[in-house]
């Protein structure tokens, strides 16, 4: 028998994920009045992913835009950049049924099968099973010859005599690994930074400022501006007003939304001695790193080398960033991804949402995707970072426009209450004023998402038509020239 949304409100839930994504839709079911909810995950602990990341791993941003929606952070103040233990703490003193070490097999009819750590299976009953795996991070094997990112502390700790450090990878866990090496490597080792594709980093100290354009409208700019060619100069333009940067001199290719303050960037800078842009790593020999355009490095010979893997984890891993799937899928579970943005904002209000209006609502929700599977590219584009954008901001549109006001603004992860309120209102009025745009590079770049729908492989052809829908009037995005790419040859 079908049933009504407040007789499934008082059935159970389960949610499947442990960390950002599954305790941020619990928090949206709670919101929505559901009185029984289950997470199960295949760790010990509450946190996700974080359990798996580097000992020195800290949050990006401030704790305004992370955690559990709605429950509050202990400890130094709430802007204060959290340590992993802090962030492992905070999730774990969120008030959840929790049942550690299990993981999913399958749906049943009335609920699911779930595998304990002996392999044996048992069923658990539940109205709804929600898949909020989110990034699902697991830590792969260092490649032979290469120290893993979780040993670099241990390695440091065990030197004997003078070394060269070779960090490969120029994201965001590359930056921090420079910068852990600044504090804890001995003066006289040298530092080699190869970046692979030289990335664009937000800078934390202008997109936080309460005084500057609040990061959602820079995001707006870039969306309404996009043209499916011009992304790097698009943040070409942000760099020159401040709001993104670089490290290194190479022209950035990729943008994978890390944080990097004026402070880190200059440390990063000072501590390598060769910063590598938009170059592979490809083997040590003896004391030369080959880099994959046939140039290389010479590092000081007598020197013990020490190749760190520190490359990024999202790009080559079927995750919910790299692919979209309508939440509803074909073995009747609810997948939520990153429609709306990060996976916590995105949970709470899909599980919210889901649990307010049901099944028939969120079938008929009008929702984009990627055109194709990001995980089977080698690098993540700046152009997949502004199509990432555009469906975040036509996505957020239907949602909005199906849950009330106190709804959409019970989630509490939102940095923009940095900025004052007039200017959050302005920012506000320039995103409706700008949906007509927003709806229409959706239709452009994106694929519309339909229930139990799977990811395209690769992307279908695009539709031939001028696309001549008038700019938003508050747009302000004549294209500046590309600058001339440019190569760090060492």
């Amino acid at each position: 028998a079908k049933r009504t949304v407040e007789e499934s409100k008082r059935m159970s839930r389960v949610i499947v994920g442990g960390g950002f994504a599954g305790l941020n839709a619990a928090s949206g079911l709670r919101r929505a009045g559901v009185e029984c909810i289950r997470v199960i995950d295949s760790r010990a602990t509450l946190g996700g992913s974080w359990n798996s990341f580097y000992d020195f791993c800290r949050l990006h941003g401030p704790r305004e835009a992370f955690g559990v929606s709605g429950h509050r952070w202990s400890g130094e103040g709430a802007s204060a950049l959290a340590s992993r233990d802090e962030v492992l703490r905070h999730f774990a003193s969120y008030p959840v049924d929790f049942v550690p070490e299990t993981t999913f097999a399958r749906t049943t009819d009335d609920g699911l099968v779930v595998r304990g750590v002996d392999g044996r299976e048992s069923t658990m009953p539940a109205a709804t099973v929600i898949d909020a795996r989110g990034f699902d991070f697991v830590e792969r094997p260092p490649r032979p010859g290469e120290v893993s990112v979780n040993d670099v502390r241990r390695v440091v700790a065990e030197r004997r005599r003078r070394r060269s450090y070779v960090v490969v990878g120029g994201g965001k866990t590359g930056m921090d690994v420079v910068c852990h090496l600044a504090a804890t490597k001995h003066v006289e080792d040298d530092v080699a930074l190869i970046q692979g594709g030289s990335k664009f980093f937000w800078c934390r100290d202008a997109v936080l400022s309460p005084w500057r354009k609040p990061l959602s409208e820079l995001i707006l700019d870039a969306v309404v501006g996009y043209d499916g060619s011009n992304a790097v100069d698009l943040f070409l333009r942000m760099e020159r007003h401040g709001a993104t940067c670089r490290v290194g001199d190479a022209t950035p290719t990729g943008m994978m939304f890390g944080l990097v303050s004026d402070a880190e960037k200059s440390l990063v800078e000072r501590t390598a001695r060769w910063v590598v842009g938009n170059d592979y790593f490809v083997r040590l020999d003896r004391d030369r790193v080959v880099l994959r355009s046939g140039d290389s490095v010479a590092l000081r010979s007598g020197d013990e080398v020490v190749v760190i893997d520190a490359r990024g984890s999202i790009t080559g891993s079927r995750n919910v960033y790299s692919e979209d799937l309508h939440p509803l899928r074909p073995d009747g579970t609810r997948r939520y991804g990153s429609l709306l943005g990060f996976t916590g904002n995105t949970n709470y209000l899909m599980a919210l949402l889901d649990a307010r209006r049901g099944e028939e609502a969120m079938r008929d929700l009008p929702l984009f995707g990627f055109r194709d599977a990001k995980y089977l590219a080698a690098h993540h584009d700046v152009d997949t970072t502004l199509e990432f954008f555009c469906k975040v901001y036509a996505n957020f549109a239907s949602v909005a426009a199906s849950l009330d006001r106190d709804d959409l603004q019970s989630y509490t992860l939102d940095v923009t209450r940095l900025h004052p309120v007039l200017r959050r209102l302005y920012a506000a009025a320039r995103y409706r004023i700008s949906l007509p745009r927003i709806l229409h590079q959706a239709e452009r770049f994106l694929r519309p998402l339909r229930a139990y729908d799977e990811q395209p492989l690769t992307p279908p052809p695009r539709p031939q038509r001028q696309w001549d829908v008038p700019q938003s009037p508050l747009a302000d995005h004549p294209a500046p020239r590309r600058d001339e790419p440019h190569i760090a040859v060492v």
